[in-house]
Parts: C-alpha cells; structure tokens; sequence
C-alpha cells in the first residue's frame, strides 16, 4: 500500500469507541501520514466535520441521534468535500440505494471492511 503524501483527513464517526480506537490504530499503520478524528454521535460528528472539513469521512449508519446517511445528506448539502463511506453491520440491499441517494462514496458491510477499507481509502486519495 502507497502511504499518503501530504496530510489527509480522516474522520471517523462511530459510536462503539473501541471499534473506532481499533480503526483509527490500523490505518494510522496503513497510511501513517493521515490525520484521524473521532466523534461518537452524528451529531459529535458534524460538528467535527464543520470545523476541519476532512478528505474523508467513515460513518456508521447505526448512530445515536442523526444516523450515518442524515450525517451524508447534511455534508453533501452544506458542499463539504468530504468522501463519505458508509458502515454497517446490518445487510441489506435498501442500505446500498438509500446510501447512493445520500450521496456516499462508499458504502461498506463492517464484516468486509479490512479487507475493502484501504482500496477504498487508496482511491480517494489518488
């Protein structure tokens, strides 16, 4: 995997903290150069968003308050460049259209996402 030139950022907003912990540990050794933020709400999370903009945002569709694909409209709306791919546990093909009509990047089953995260983060920062 190429690292990052220059600092990207990365926000990721879940709720579990040691799922995000765990996530921002492993791609900080995948692509060392990138700036991680973490928020637990949608709320947390927008607020987060607002303030430093990021390359790109992990959120899961499961969140307390505002869920993962409000977050996607809400960045999409206000004109953040924020690549968004969206995280579930939950499968189902109405989670894939609801979270292209959102306006996602990406849109990742949490089972598959070691294995789909870094291609998908590669591609972005391309």
């Amino acid at each position: 995997m190429d690292k990052i030139n220059g600092n990207k950022k990365l926000l990721i907003i879940e709720a579990h903290k040691t799922l995000s912990r765990s996530l921002s540990s492993w791609l900080l050794e995948l692509f060392p150069a990138i700036e991680i933020y973490q928020g637990v709400t949608g709320e947390e999370g927008l607020s987060i968003a607002n303030s430093i903009n990021p390359d790109i945002a992990l959120v899961d569709i499961a969140l307390p308050g505002i869920n993962g694909f409000e977050v996607t409209r809400f960045m999409k709306k206000n004109r953040l460049k924020t690549k968004v791919i969206l995280l579930t546990s939950i499968e189902g093909q109405n989670y894939q259209v609801e979270s292209i009509t959102a306006g996602a990047y990406a849109y990742i089953n949490k089972k598959d996402m070691y294995k789909m995260l870094p291609s998908t983060i590669q591609s972005i920062i391309n």
